[in-house]
């Protein structure tokens, strides 16, 4: 504070003086607007000499309310909360209605000639949002912390990767009853199909359709596809984690994880359904390829070791000060990295903790932290078509090494 502002604290304060014919029972009344406008000037921890606690909260409690009734008086508070809404939002709604989506969000994934050649199909998948690509996670500055775990993690989570699709596609499935809801015939002709309906002359002329209709449908891709009677029994075979009450399960997965929106689930969509859908089950012997053996023996001990306090989270800090102990080739070590002949404490571990983190804690529990190691991996290592053995994908030796 200044002096100007100790000699203020110090000076007694200033009260409007009473009329000699005010009584006390008239100086408690409602102010006037002048003795509204003195007392608004008036510091809060001013207050009256001689007047009890009760008066003064009163006195309180009238400018306030006298405060509420002048800003109601103002023209810009005539405007009610709907014409805000108006103003604000490109849909109305009541001020208690939230129990449904009222406004259809524009999908990002399709250009208006798709979306408008899509409307012609009686039944066809929406293009699901991939966030788990747009996360970036495995790349950016996060990319040198999956480099620095390569050595130990790369080759075993890709042949994971392998052989779990390769699985998937020997699946036979089982259930007679079961209809596709994305067939070709289901999309096209609104015709449902259960698997022994499926005609092949009539697929082959489906697809002629399928291509006119949709230019950019990429028959080589959907064809090597996992399709909804396949996912169907690899769900329950596999006992992959579901919702409860769920009646048709594979509808689900393809729904949230059908980024090309063709009706079936390639490679990479099919991938990234086994890790985020799992999410609860990870590791766990009760779920067929859930990533058992490489988290049991590899990510959760890196978690475990890193945990150092034992509280079930890891931070950046954490994670930086464990990982310097870690057995690793000193090729990709970022511990190492030098800038201007002085050792440069890199970003990797708080970006891939940022990417990985949906909450935005700055923190990862174990099941964060497991999916957001294979989701990395996921990111780095497949496409549309394949899973990729080496670093092409993720330019590790081309560009940062």
């Amino acid at each position: 504070f200044d002096d100007g502002d100790k000699k203020q604290r110090e000076s007694p304060p200033q009260f409007p003086s009473q009329s000699p014919s005010q009584s006390p029972s008239q100086s408690h009344s409602q102010p006037s607007s002048q003795s509204q406008s003195q007392l608004s000037s008036q510091s809060p921890s001013q207050s009256p000499e001689g007047q009890s606690p009760e008066i003064q909260v009163e006195k309180k409690q009238q400018l306030g309310k006298a405060k509420r009734r002048e800003s109601e008086d103002t023209p810009h508070n005539h405007t009610t909360l709907k014409q805000k809404w108006k103003k604000l939002f490109s849909v109305e709604r009541d001020v208690v209605d939230c129990k449904e989506e009222k406004v259809k969000v524009k999908d990002d994934n399709e250009d208006p000639e798709e979306a408008k050649a899509r409307a012609i199909l009686k039944t066809a998948p929406r293009k699901a949002y991939d966030l788990y690509s747009e996360s970036n996670l495995g790349f950016g500055k996060s990319a040198y912390f999956f480099d620095y775990l390569d050595d130990t993690l790369m080759k075993k989570i890709v042949e994971e990767f392998s052989k779990i699709w390769k699985e998937a596609q020997y699946i036979i499935p089982n259930d007679p009853n079961y209809e596709d809801p994305y067939a070709l015939a289901t999309m096209i002709l609104g015709l449902p199909r259960k698997l022994n309906e499926i005609k092949k002359d009539e697929n082959k002329e489906l697809l002629e359709k399928m291509r006119t209709i949709l230019p950019k449908f990429d028959e080589s891709t959907w064809t090597r596809s996992i399709d909804a009677f396949k996912l169907n029994t690899l769900i329950k075979k596999w006992s992959w984690d579901i919702p409860l009450g769920s009646e048709d399960p594979a509808k689900i997965l393809l729904d949230k994880f059908d980024f090309n929106g063709d009706g079936r689930l390639n490679v990479k969509e099919f991938l990234i359904t086994s890790i985020v859908s799992n999410r609860k089950i990870l590791g766990m012997k009760e779920c067929t390829n859930c990533y058992e053996k490489i988290i049991t023996e590899l990510i959760d001990p890196i978690f475990h070791y890193s945990d150092c306090d034992s509280d079930g989270k890891v931070t950046s800090e954490e994670l930086w000060n464990g990982l310097r102990l870690f057995k690793k080739s000193e090729k990709y070590n970022f511990f190492r990295c030098v800038i201007d002949d002085a050792h440069f404490r890199t970003n990797a571990t708080n970006d891939f903790i940022l990417k990985a983190n949906n909450y935005k804690t700055g923190v990862l529990n174990i099941e964060e932290f497991r999916e957001a190691i294979l989701t990395g991996y996921w990111n780095r290592h497949t496409s549309l078509d394949q899973v990729v053995t080496d670093s092409s994908l993720s330019k590790r030796d081309s560009e940062r090494w």
